[in-house]
């Protein structure tokens, strides 16, 4: 089992490293490989839910929310211990979201971001036209958003 759990790791930080390029039109399937492999990897039950297909105009767009996805699954994984985690893509009052919410010890109260990981989603999230949130979930859990407006992304047909 150590060996296992050895390999898994070193497989994780070797996907880490290898820059990856989210093509525009493939970022609901990367999110949903992402789910499907954390809940293999991590035990953990996590789904990836779209209502509608969105697309992202761009592939450095893309790219940059599937960065702050995985790094969003992955504070949650080191510091929540969560049982859940459901990524989320919607539209929200004129603004697409995209949502990783956990339903682990969650946040104490909603705060501006810290950390060093938090901090690099917000700067991708600002790149991209995007802000990010951290807030408390309810009744419990972490939910990390990044609201883009309209003019940054498409819809499918």
């Amino acid at each position: 089992q150590g060996l296992k759990d050895a390999n898994r790791s070193l497989r994780t930080l070797a996907r880490g490293l290898v820059p990856m390029q989210i093509d525009a039109h493939g970022l609901i399937d990367a999110l949903t490989q992402l789910a499907a492999q954390i809940s293999d990897q991590h035990g953990v039950a996590c789904r990836f839910v779209a209502v509608e297909d969105i697309d992202v105009h761009d592939n450095g767009a893309a790219t940059h929310l599937y960065r702050m996805t995985q790094e969003a699954v992955n504070n949650a994984l080191k510091h929540a211990a969560p049982s859940t985690i459901v990524i989320r893509i919607q539209r929200n009052d004129g603004m697409i979201c995209l949502e990783i919410e956990d339903d682990g010890r969650g946040i104490d109260a909603p705060r501006p971001v810290a950390g060093r990981g938090l901090q690099i989603m917000a700067y991708r999230a600002g790149l991209i036209g995007g802000i990010l949130t951290v807030r408390r979930g309810t009744p419990g859990g972490t939910i990390v958003s990044c609201a883009l407006s309209r003019l940054n992304l498409t819809e499918s047909t």
